[in-house]
Protein backbone atom coordinates (compact mmCIF):
# COMPACT_ATOMS: atom_id res chain seq x y z
CA UNK A 1 0.00 0.00 0.00
CA UNK A 2 3.14 2.52 0.89
CA UNK A 3 4.07 1.89 -2.78
CA UNK A 4 0.78 2.38 -4.16
CA UNK A 5 1.07 5.97 -2.59
CA UNK A 6 3.89 7.21 -3.63
CA UNK A 7 2.64 6.07 -6.72
CA UNK A 8 -0.29 8.41 -7.01
CA UNK A 9 2.36 11.07 -5.37
CA UNK A 10 4.59 11.19 -8.08
CA UNK A 11 1.48 11.29 -10.54
CA UNK A 12 0.19 14.03 -8.69
CA UNK A 13 3.53 15.80 -8.18
CA UNK A 14 3.60 15.46 -12.47
CA UNK A 15 0.16 17.11 -12.59
CA UNK A 16 1.12 19.94 -10.30
CA UNK A 17 3.79 20.91 -12.12
CA UNK A 18 2.39 20.96 -15.29
CA UNK A 19 -0.84 23.08 -14.16
CA UNK A 20 2.27 25.29 -12.93
CA UNK A 21 3.93 25.40 -15.95
CA UNK A 22 0.89 25.54 -18.59
CA UNK A 23 -1.27 27.88 -16.53
CA UNK A 24 0.60 30.41 -14.39
CA UNK A 25 4.10 30.71 -15.26
CA UNK A 26 4.27 33.63 -17.74
CA UNK A 27 6.45 31.51 -20.80
CA UNK A 28 6.79 31.42 -24.42
CA UNK A 29 5.46 28.59 -25.90
CA UNK A 30 9.06 27.07 -26.62
CA UNK A 31 9.81 27.57 -22.93
CA UNK A 32 6.78 26.09 -22.06
CA UNK A 33 7.24 22.87 -24.21
CA UNK A 34 10.93 22.34 -22.89
CA UNK A 35 9.87 22.53 -19.18
CA UNK A 36 6.60 20.38 -19.49
CA UNK A 37 9.17 17.82 -21.17
CA UNK A 38 11.65 17.74 -18.25
CA UNK A 39 8.76 17.24 -15.59
CA UNK A 40 6.79 14.28 -17.89
CA UNK A 41 10.21 12.26 -18.92
CA UNK A 42 11.45 11.70 -15.58
CA UNK A 43 7.97 11.71 -14.03
CA UNK A 44 7.16 8.96 -16.46
CA UNK A 45 10.04 6.97 -15.65
CA UNK A 46 10.04 7.05 -12.14
CA UNK A 47 6.12 5.77 -12.64
CA UNK A 48 7.00 3.13 -14.66
CA UNK A 49 10.03 2.07 -12.11
CA UNK A 50 7.45 2.33 -9.71
CA UNK A 51 4.81 0.08 -11.37
CA UNK A 52 7.46 -2.20 -12.08
CA UNK A 53 8.69 -2.83 -8.71
CA UNK A 54 4.76 -3.34 -7.57
CA UNK A 55 4.23 -5.85 -10.33
CA UNK A 56 7.36 -7.55 -9.20
CA UNK A 57 6.20 -7.49 -5.30
CA UNK A 58 3.12 -9.01 -6.73
CA UNK A 59 4.86 -11.79 -7.87
CA UNK A 60 6.35 -12.36 -4.77
CA UNK A 61 3.33 -12.39 -2.73
CA UNK A 62 1.72 -14.74 -5.33
CA UNK A 63 4.94 -16.79 -4.49
CA UNK A 64 4.47 -17.43 -1.19
CA UNK A 65 1.66 -19.94 -0.25
CA UNK A 66 0.29 -19.98 2.95
CA UNK A 67 -0.16 -24.17 2.84
CA UNK A 68 3.59 -23.70 3.60
CA UNK A 69 3.43 -21.76 6.48
CA UNK A 70 3.85 -23.36 10.28
CA UNK A 71 0.61 -23.28 11.80
CA UNK A 72 -0.26 -20.64 14.58
CA UNK A 73 0.36 -22.94 17.62
CA UNK A 74 3.82 -23.96 16.31
CA UNK A 75 6.31 -23.88 19.30
CA UNK A 76 9.66 -24.32 17.50
CA UNK A 77 11.59 -21.95 15.73
CA UNK A 78 10.62 -20.73 12.40
CA UNK A 79 13.27 -20.52 10.32
CA UNK A 80 13.55 -17.73 6.64
CA UNK A 81 16.12 -19.94 4.33
CA UNK A 82 17.93 -17.66 2.71
CA UNK A 83 21.21 -17.49 0.44
CA UNK A 84 21.77 -21.12 -1.85
CA UNK A 85 18.99 -22.11 -0.27
CA UNK A 86 17.91 -25.12 -3.26
CA UNK A 87 20.35 -27.28 -2.15
CA UNK A 88 18.19 -27.57 1.01
CA UNK A 89 14.68 -28.30 -0.11
CA UNK A 90 13.34 -30.88 -2.53
CA UNK A 91 12.37 -30.13 -5.37
CA UNK A 92 8.25 -27.85 -5.63
CA UNK A 93 9.15 -28.17 -1.77
CA UNK A 94 9.00 -24.39 -0.43
CA UNK A 95 9.33 -25.86 3.10
CA UNK A 96 10.67 -28.84 5.52
CA UNK A 97 9.22 -29.34 8.90
CA UNK A 98 11.13 -30.77 11.89
CA UNK A 99 11.02 -31.72 15.27
CA UNK A 100 12.49 -27.93 16.62
CA UNK A 101 11.92 -25.77 13.65
CA UNK A 102 9.80 -25.04 10.71
CA UNK A 103 12.23 -23.96 7.71
CA UNK A 104 10.77 -21.97 4.74
CA UNK A 105 12.46 -21.43 1.42
CA UNK A 106 13.17 -18.19 0.77
CA UNK A 107 12.93 -17.88 -3.34
CA UNK A 108 15.12 -14.48 -3.68
CA UNK A 109 16.16 -11.62 -1.74
CA UNK A 110 13.18 -9.32 -2.77
CA UNK A 111 10.89 -11.67 -1.36
CA UNK A 112 12.27 -12.03 2.01
CA UNK A 113 10.92 -8.83 3.71
CA UNK A 114 7.65 -9.66 1.88
CA UNK A 115 7.35 -13.14 3.37
CA UNK A 116 8.41 -11.31 6.98
CA UNK A 117 5.82 -9.64 6.29
CA UNK A 118 2.93 -11.59 5.17
CA UNK A 119 3.96 -14.07 8.22
CA UNK A 120 3.34 -11.07 10.88
CA UNK A 121 0.16 -10.56 9.18
CA UNK A 122 -1.28 -14.30 8.91
CA UNK A 123 0.86 -15.94 11.98
CA UNK A 124 0.90 -13.01 14.58
CA UNK A 125 1.57 -14.86 16.95
CA UNK A 126 4.81 -16.48 15.68
CA UNK A 127 6.99 -13.38 14.80
CA UNK A 128 8.98 -13.40 18.22
CA UNK A 129 10.18 -17.01 16.62
CA UNK A 130 11.17 -15.92 13.02
CA UNK A 131 14.84 -16.09 12.27
CA UNK A 132 16.99 -15.43 9.22
CA UNK A 133 19.56 -18.43 8.32
CA UNK A 134 22.19 -17.55 5.38
CA UNK A 135 23.22 -21.19 3.69
CA UNK A 136 26.74 -20.63 1.91
CA UNK A 137 27.38 -23.21 -0.45
CA UNK A 138 30.77 -22.27 -1.98
CA UNK A 139 30.94 -25.35 -4.41
CA UNK A 140 27.73 -23.44 -6.24
CA UNK A 141 29.31 -20.52 -7.03
CA UNK A 142 32.14 -19.48 -9.91
CA UNK A 143 32.98 -16.03 -9.29
CA UNK A 144 33.80 -14.06 -6.20
CA UNK A 145 32.00 -10.55 -7.27
CA UNK A 146 28.88 -12.10 -8.15
CA UNK A 147 28.53 -14.34 -5.28
CA UNK A 148 29.42 -10.60 -3.12
CA UNK A 149 26.56 -8.82 -4.94
CA UNK A 150 24.74 -11.83 -3.93
CA UNK A 151 25.66 -11.47 0.02
CA UNK A 152 25.21 -7.68 -0.48
CA UNK A 153 21.44 -8.07 -1.43
CA UNK A 154 20.79 -10.19 1.14
CA UNK A 155 22.09 -8.25 3.80
CA UNK A 156 20.17 -5.66 2.46
CA UNK A 157 16.70 -7.66 2.72
CA UNK A 158 17.48 -8.77 5.89
CA UNK A 159 17.53 -5.21 7.04
CA UNK A 160 14.26 -4.43 5.64
CA UNK A 161 12.82 -7.11 7.84
CA UNK A 162 12.71 -4.67 10.51
CA UNK A 163 9.61 -2.94 9.01
CA UNK A 164 7.51 -6.07 9.34
CA UNK A 165 8.70 -7.84 12.32
CA UNK A 166 9.46 -4.69 14.23
CA UNK A 167 13.58 -4.91 14.76
CA UNK A 168 16.03 -6.85 12.30
CA UNK A 169 15.42 -10.80 13.53
CA UNK A 170 18.62 -13.25 14.44
CA UNK A 171 20.91 -14.18 11.98
CA UNK A 172 22.93 -16.84 11.42
CA UNK A 173 24.75 -18.49 9.00
CA UNK A 174 25.37 -21.80 7.82
CA UNK A 175 27.84 -23.02 5.38
CA UNK A 176 28.25 -26.97 3.87
CA UNK A 177 30.84 -28.13 1.94
CA UNK A 178 32.04 -30.95 0.38
CA UNK A 179 34.74 -33.02 2.63
CA UNK A 180 38.30 -34.11 1.27
CA UNK A 181 38.26 -37.31 -0.65
CA UNK A 182 39.87 -39.59 1.86
CA UNK A 183 36.49 -38.66 4.43
CA UNK A 184 33.66 -39.20 1.49
CA UNK A 185 32.21 -41.89 2.51
CA UNK A 186 31.57 -40.68 6.40
CA UNK A 187 29.32 -39.33 8.42
CA UNK A 188 28.21 -35.40 7.72
CA UNK A 189 30.61 -33.56 10.46
CA UNK A 190 29.02 -30.44 11.83
CA UNK A 191 31.47 -27.17 13.59
CA UNK A 192 29.77 -24.53 15.26
CA UNK A 193 31.14 -20.95 16.26
CA UNK A 194 28.89 -18.88 18.86
CA UNK A 195 28.71 -14.97 19.17
CA UNK A 196 29.00 -15.41 22.99
CA UNK A 197 30.86 -18.30 23.80
CA UNK A 198 35.17 -19.85 22.87
CA UNK A 199 36.05 -22.28 20.58
CA UNK A 200 34.64 -24.74 18.25
CA UNK A 201 31.92 -27.20 18.99
CA UNK A 202 32.24 -30.53 16.87
CA UNK A 203 28.74 -32.66 16.38
CA UNK A 204 28.55 -36.07 14.76
CA UNK A 205 25.37 -37.61 14.60
CA UNK A 206 24.44 -39.98 17.70
CA UNK A 207 27.66 -38.71 19.34
CA UNK A 208 26.27 -35.74 20.99
CA UNK A 209 28.79 -32.47 21.08
CA UNK A 210 32.89 -32.00 21.84
CA UNK A 211 35.06 -29.47 21.53
CA UNK A 212 37.32 -29.17 18.87
CA UNK A 213 40.35 -30.34 21.21
CA UNK A 214 38.63 -33.13 22.41
CA UNK A 215 36.89 -34.73 19.27
CA UNK A 216 40.82 -34.07 17.75
CA UNK A 217 41.91 -36.12 20.59
CA UNK A 218 39.25 -38.93 20.75
CA UNK A 219 40.51 -40.66 17.85
CA UNK A 220 40.86 -44.34 16.66
CA UNK A 221 43.91 -45.41 15.14
CA UNK A 222 42.34 -45.83 12.40
CA UNK A 223 40.32 -42.43 12.00
CA UNK A 224 43.69 -40.35 12.61
CA UNK A 225 43.97 -39.19 9.31
CA UNK A 226 40.79 -39.05 8.29
CA UNK A 227 40.36 -36.89 11.30
CA UNK A 228 43.74 -35.23 10.56
CA UNK A 229 42.39 -34.04 6.22
CA UNK A 230 39.01 -32.72 8.24
CA UNK A 231 41.04 -30.72 10.86
CA UNK A 232 43.15 -29.23 7.88
CA UNK A 233 39.91 -28.71 5.50
CA UNK A 234 38.00 -27.06 8.64
CA UNK A 235 40.99 -24.50 9.17
CA UNK A 236 41.00 -23.59 5.02
CA UNK A 237 36.85 -23.41 5.50
CA UNK A 238 37.57 -20.71 8.28
CA UNK A 239 40.03 -18.79 6.43
CA UNK A 240 37.50 -18.55 3.04
CA UNK A 241 34.95 -18.00 5.30
CA UNK A 242 36.22 -15.21 7.14
CA UNK A 243 37.08 -13.36 4.22
CA UNK A 244 34.20 -14.20 2.24
CA UNK A 245 31.71 -13.97 4.49
CA UNK A 246 31.78 -12.26 7.72
CA UNK A 247 34.51 -9.65 7.24
CA UNK A 248 32.58 -8.37 4.35
CA UNK A 249 29.11 -8.24 6.19
CA UNK A 250 30.76 -7.51 9.69
CA UNK A 251 31.39 -3.82 8.38
CA UNK A 252 29.28 -1.01 7.28
CA UNK A 253 29.11 -0.28 3.45
CA UNK A 254 27.59 3.12 2.70
CA UNK A 255 24.14 3.01 4.13
CA UNK A 256 23.76 -0.73 4.78
CA UNK A 257 24.79 -1.74 8.73
CA UNK A 258 27.36 -4.29 9.37
CA UNK A 259 25.12 -7.78 10.09
CA UNK A 260 26.54 -9.80 12.67
CA UNK A 261 25.99 -13.57 13.17
CA UNK A 262 24.33 -15.08 16.23
CA UNK A 263 25.85 -18.66 15.04
CA UNK A 264 27.99 -19.78 12.39
CA UNK A 265 27.88 -23.73 11.25
CA UNK A 266 30.09 -25.30 9.10
CA UNK A 267 28.97 -28.66 7.90
CA UNK A 268 31.05 -31.46 5.97
CA UNK A 269 28.94 -33.85 3.84
CA UNK A 270 28.89 -33.85 -0.55
CA UNK A 271 27.56 -30.74 -1.76
CA UNK A 272 26.49 -30.73 -5.70
CA UNK A 273 29.53 -28.44 -7.12
CA UNK A 274 30.15 -26.12 -10.48
CA UNK A 275 33.59 -26.11 -12.23
CA UNK A 276 35.71 -23.79 -10.88
CA UNK A 277 33.77 -23.15 -7.92
CA UNK A 278 35.32 -20.92 -5.19
CA UNK A 279 36.02 -23.68 -3.08
CA UNK A 280 38.13 -25.23 -5.99
CA UNK A 281 39.73 -22.07 -6.28
CA UNK A 282 40.32 -21.26 -2.62
CA UNK A 283 41.64 -24.62 -2.30
CA UNK A 284 43.77 -24.62 -5.36
CA UNK A 285 45.53 -21.33 -4.43
CA UNK A 286 46.66 -22.87 -0.60
CA UNK A 287 47.69 -26.34 -2.10
CA UNK A 288 47.74 -26.33 -6.33
CA UNK A 289 45.80 -29.08 -5.60
CA UNK A 290 42.07 -28.13 -5.91
CA UNK A 291 39.16 -30.56 -5.32
CA UNK A 292 36.91 -32.56 -7.94
CA UNK A 293 33.58 -31.04 -7.93
CA UNK A 294 31.10 -33.50 -6.36
CA UNK A 295 27.76 -34.88 -7.65
CA UNK A 296 25.35 -35.41 -4.34
CA UNK A 297 21.65 -36.05 -5.05
CA UNK A 298 19.72 -35.67 -1.67
CA UNK A 299 18.93 -32.30 -0.11
CA UNK A 300 21.84 -31.47 2.65
CA UNK A 301 21.33 -32.17 6.35
CA UNK A 302 19.31 -29.43 8.45
CA UNK A 303 21.46 -28.21 11.37
CA UNK A 304 18.76 -29.24 13.77
CA UNK A 305 21.67 -29.67 16.66
CA UNK A 306 22.37 -26.21 16.19
CA UNK A 307 19.13 -25.13 16.29
CA UNK A 308 18.53 -26.17 19.37
CA UNK A 309 21.79 -23.97 20.41
CA UNK A 310 20.47 -21.43 18.82
CA UNK A 311 16.97 -20.97 20.50
CA UNK A 312 18.98 -21.23 23.83
CA UNK A 313 20.92 -18.35 23.34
Amino acid sequence: MRDVYRSLLTALGVVLALWLILGFWPLSVGNRVALSLLVILPGGVMLWRQRRALQSQAQALRDIVDESLPPEDFQGAVILVCGDNTALFADGTPHRETRQGWYLWVKDAEQLPLLALHLSQVRPALASQVSVMLAVLPEQHSSADDFTQCLRGWQRAVMQCRAALGCIPPVWAVTWVSPPAVCSGAEPVWFSTFSNRAGIQVHQPGQGNLSLAEWTQETAVDERFSRLSQGLWLDSLLAWQKTAVSSLLSVRQGELPALKFCVQGLCMVPVNGVAENLWQQHIGAVTALPPDAVVAGEPLPLPEHLLAAFTCL
